[in-house]
């Protein structure tokens, strides 16, 4: 879908191509992203203020550093924070990508992964963040619709947008010097792959076994994890059993503090026609926070608990599956506004946001509940509004009740059986969780196994083409010793003509940066 717009920005040759997120499960939308960044100048990469960066998306931005130079972070819902707190948030995240950088440096010193790796992370420690905030901008358009330009032009300057768009005419001068920027990084790691296939070739010609050892030892690595295949799947199912319990207990004790709210309300309650008016939509409410709370601390858990037990065994990448568990976009504001208070409360405690009161519990409910996989149906009462469910008995039961506290009695009856009852919310929110747990089980089983035959094939490939050469005749591995020394020889002299470029190349972007950001 393309999109054209009358704004001075795209006017001087810009285009903006909007790619999936990285951070889901899919390996469709990093490969998708990727292919994106092969026709790209550069690549603005967004992370939120509210949420640490990811793993997965330190691993895409080592893909993405492979394609283009430029690449820019920018921070959204910059707004939230203070100052100060987005300063710490910066230096974490660069924090988190300096810790990244250096685990690749040990991972390349083995030969685990390429040795270009850790310097393309590194250069990515120098890439501009600009923090950003779409919210304050909204602000700005209303206020200078209202007339008050001058409000507008401090909430436009304080949006960052000002800045982002800065660098993007700044990077539209200099596209030349940017696109051989990109060229140079390409040639780099063409350059390193023949290096590092011509320099394992030259010592298995030699006779030198290490490389064979270093890949026998390996795939016995793997093999050896393959035997303690039953006992991967027991501690598995030791680990779900503990969150469905848990996911149990948090359900009981989340609609207890529910159940024991509403009880207080209904003791001290004065008047109870105003309570019967009131209580459907405020419990609908409630039961929303609950469920929230329920969302948050499952995913917590799961996190924590199969995240230990992926890493005891060796695989990594499981980002892309725990990730499913974060919660939708909308729901994420809601709960962010409360997780950012100093003290430890929760929706329940403090009341909800002014802004879920525009929800009906049954629309939220179904986002959550998309959030973890289940199924709207099967929320029973709550897929369709519990709001509606409650008011009809309690006004019959308004009818009935001619004494105060009877009828205040009949509320407690009542709510202890919608929550608890046989056929109550607490075993809808259970079962549901219960489901939903399993079906993550068979999700990263199919992915650990994926990722342990992959692996297995590539160590199985290596070795084979190594002993190949180890067997050949000693008149053809010379012959092959020759070429693969004048390869290595020819690699040394492109790099040696690369570098320079380089170096000049940067120059110019850095004077064209500052000369630019001078005249503004």
């Amino acid at each position: 879908v393309e999109i054209a717009a009358p704004h001075p920005l795209l006017a001087c040759g810009i285009v903006l191509v909007d790619t999936p997120g990285v951070g889901g499960m899919s390996r469709g939308h990093r490969d998708l992203a990727l292919a994106a960044l092969g026709r790209a100048d550069a690549l603005l990469f967004t992370i939120s203020a509210q949420e640490p960066v990811a793993k997965s998306e330190l691993e895409f931005l080592v893909e993405a550093s492979e394609r283009t130079e430029r690449i820019v972070l920018v921070v959204t819902k910059a707004d939230v924070n203070t100052d100060a707190i987005n300063g710490e948030m910066i230096a974490e995240h660069r924090s988190k990508l300096r810790t990244f950088a250096e685990s690749m440096r040990e991972r390349a010193a083995t030969g685990a992964v390429d040795a270009d790796v850790p310097a393309r992370l590194n250069r990515l420690l120098d890439a501009p963040v600009v923090l950003t905030s779409s919210f304050l901008v909204e602000q700005a358009r209303r206020r200078r619709e209202a007339g008050r330009a001058e409000q507008a032009d401090r909430l436009m300057e304080r949006s960052g947008v000002g800045e982002l768009v800065g660098l993007l005419e700044r990077s539209a001068d200099s596209r030349e010097d940017i696109r051989v920027a990109n060229l140079l990084s390409l040639l780099r790691l063409l350059v390193a792959d023949v290096e590092r296939e011509q320099q394992a070739r030259l010592r298995a010609i030699q006779g030198d076994t290490a490389v064979a050892d270093e890949l026998a030892q390996r795939q016995a690595a793997m093999e050896e994890f393959g035997s303690k295949q039953a006992r991967w799947r027991g501690a598995l199912g030791n680990s779900i059993t503990r969150l469905q319990t848990n996911s149990g207990r948090l359900v009981t004790h989340e609609l207890n503090r529910v159940k024991e709210h509403y009880r207080q309300i209904i003791e001290a309650a004065a008047d109870v026609e105003t309570l019967t008016e009131s209580m459907p939509a405020d419990l609908e409410r409630s039961l929303h926070g609950a469920w929230t709370e329920l969302v948050q601390s499952i995913s917590r858990d799961f996190q924590s608990t199969l995240g230990s037990l992926l890493e005891e065994f060796g695989a990594e990448g499981m980002d892309a599956v725990l990730g499913e568990f974060e919660m939708p976009e909308s729901l994420r504001e809601l709960a962010s506004s409360q997780a950012t208070r100093a003290t430890q409360s929760s929706c329940l405690d403090d009341g909800l946001p002014v802004a879920m009161q525009t929800f009906t519990f049954a629309n939220i409910a179904n986002a959550a509940a998309g959030t973890l996989g289940i199924v709207t149906g099967g929320l029973g009462l709550l897929a369709y509004g519990i709001g509606a469910a409650i008011a009809v008995p309690l006004g019959n039961m308004r009818k009935r009740g001619k004494q105060r506290q009877q009828a205040k009695n009949e509320y407690q009856r009542y709510l202890n059986e919608l929550l608890f009852g046989q056929e109550g919310i607490a075993k809808e929110f259970s079962t549901e969780l219960s489901l939903r747990i399993l079906d993550l089980r068979e999700e990263v089983e199919r992915f650990v196994e994926q990722r342990l035959a992959d692996r297995r094939k590539q160590l199985e490939r290596e070795a084979r083409e190594l002993q190949a050469l180890m067997r050949a005749e000693t008149g053809k591995r010379q012959e092959a010793e020759r070429a693969a020394q004048s390869r290595l020889s020819d690699v040394g002299k492109i790099r040696a003509e690369i570098e320079p470029l380089q170096r000049a190349v940067d120059q110019r972007l850095a004077a064209a940066g500052a000369s630019n950001g001078n005249s503004r």
